[in-house]
């Protein structure tokens, strides 16, 4: 008994401290960020990152090229640069909030695709991309989309970056 007690006395300045602290809310886990994975450019001029933080907010972040900018998307994530380090490639998500209501209706939440040509700035887009690929040339990327809706088999495209063409 005495053992307890001397215990209690031991830990009451502690647990006195611990309750006038205040507790982490919600709104908290937003200024916490987490660095995620980063890739460099295979010529080493560009970096990119992510970064994820505790609200399940997060961006894909790019930095170099000759004026060294930092480019930064809302949701980006899987970057990968071509082999030829002209393109950087990467999936854009959802939002939170949108998230949670495409849930609640029961439709899908998709991903998109995008590609940057890193010395104009160019984006291409695509909507429902689940994957992508780049040709070890560099000049191709092949991007897989969801498969249609009651169908098992997804859709393959190609781009011709250079040109511009989809396959």
């Amino acid at each position: 008994m005495r053992r307890i007690f001397c215990t209690f006395l031991a830990l009451a300045p502690l647990l006195a401290a611990a309750q006038g602290k205040p507790l982490v809310t919600p709104k908290d886990l937003g200024k916490w960020e987490t660095l995620g994975t980063s890739r460099l450019s295979p010529n080493g001029a560009w970096l990119t990152w992510s970064i994820t933080r505790g609200n399940e907010e997060g961006d894909l972040r790019f930095r170099g090229g000759p004026r060294d900018s930092t480019i930064v998307v809302p949701y980006g994530t899987q970057a990968a640069f071509s082999a030829d380090s002209r393109y950087v490639a990467y999936l854009i998500g959802v939002a939170p909030k949108e998230r949670d209501r495409l849930q609640r209706e029961r439709k899908p939440v998709r991903t998109s695709f995008a590609v940057r040509t890193l010395a104009t700035g160019e984006v291409t887009t695509i909507a429902d991309v689940s994957a992508f690929s780049f040709a070890p040339s560099g000049g191709f990327v092949s991007v897989t989309r969801y498969p249609a809706e009651g169908k098992r088999v997804s859709e393959v495209l190609v781009l011709d970056l250079a040109k511009g063409i989809r396959f």
